[in-house]
């Protein structure tokens, strides 16, 4: 009787065993995809930074005045009123 219980012991203690085992690589499984993720997320933040530069807003945002410029409003209103009088808009 002692014997069948010292077998049932040691099984529970292989498998607690192998359940430690299979936490322990779960947690090494994780930590190499968290470590994965954050490298990829800090290249793009990277490369992401790089590309936009505040040269290209400032271009941007002259485009846009530019636009809005007397003379640019001057421009499509004459081109709009020259294509009314036909009917067409094109």
């Amino acid at each position: 009787m002692g014997h069948g219980c010292s077998v049932d012991r040691s099984a529970e203690l292989s498998t607690n065993g192998a359940t430690m085992i299979a936490m322990g690589l779960v947690a090494w499984v994780f930590a190499v995809l968290a470590a994965g993720c954050g490298s990829v997320l800090l290249v793009l933040v990277y490369l992401d930074h790089r590309a936009s530069r505040i040269d290209d807003s400032i271009a941007s945002f002259r485009r846009h005045i530019d636009a809005l410029s007397p003379e640019a409003r001057h421009e499509s209103m004459s081109h709009g009123n020259s294509t009314q009088g036909d009917g067409r808009y094109f």
